[in-house]
């Protein structure tokens, strides 16, 4: 071990039951979008990656409070997720998540010479 290396061991967690509950994340994803993403997007990712795949979630600011967005950081943030390919338009009002992001998606958004503000 060198001078500035330091070891962290995790302590006992929490057992999963009802009122607490565990999620299974793509170590690989993770590590992506928390090189990718910005504080906000980040907490939109989180919030939408621990979701079971097919869950339709509804989305809105009232939705991620929790993750401690302002309604502005929301709306920014879900813009950068779709900007990115995280988030794919698939009709007016539905997205679809992918915890990695969509090149194909990227390509079309980056081509856009306007910047609309997406709700």
């Amino acid at each position: 071990m060198t001078a500035n290396q330091r070891t962290v061991e995790i302590g006992p967690k929490a057992k999963s039951n009802a009122k607490n509950t565990f999620t299974v994340i793509n170590l690989n994803a993770l590590q992506q979008a928390m090189n990718d993403l910005d504080n906000s997007d980040f907490k939109l990712w989180m919030f939408y990656e621990q979701n079971a795949l097919g869950f339709k979630v509804p989305s809105g600011p009232a939705y991620v409070a929790m993750w401690g967005l302002s309604r502005s950081s929301y709306y920014r943030a879900f813009n950068t997720l779709v900007e990115k390919g995280y988030l794919v338009k698939i009709s007016e009002g539905y997205y679809k998540f992918y915890e990695t992001p969509q090149p194909e998606c990227i390509v079309e958004i980056s081509q856009k010479q306007d910047t609309e503000f997406i709700m």
